[in-house]
């Protein structure tokens, strides 16, 4: 996954998750997580974070990114400017 984030680091996501299900009509807490961010500092990740996902995600249709607390500015805003999924599907 790779994801490019705001220059500002007071609107830069402290903690986030990114989950994914083949049914949108699931409830968000029956949803696979891929990947858990949990920042002790603002620059923690740099503004272009690339990341493996720790285990293989089943086949899916949708993902999602949820904010799971405020930004460094205590907002409750989640701002990034690409977000990419990279894989193989077979």
């Amino acid at each position: 996954m790779r994801i490019k984030i705001s220059n500002d680091p007071s609107i830069k996501p402290k903690s986030y998750k990114v989950i994914c299900s083949d049914d949108i009509e699931k409830p968000l807490n029956s949803w696979t997580t891929l990947m858990v961010a949990d920042e002790k500092t603002k620059y923690d990740h740099d503004v272009l974070g690339i990341f493996k996902f720790p285990l293989q995600s089943p086949p899916v249709k949708f993902v999602r990114i949820v904010l799971t607390g405020s930004n460094w500015n205590n907002q409750f805003l989640l701002s990034f400017y690409h977000f990419d999924l990279f894989g193989r599907y077979f």
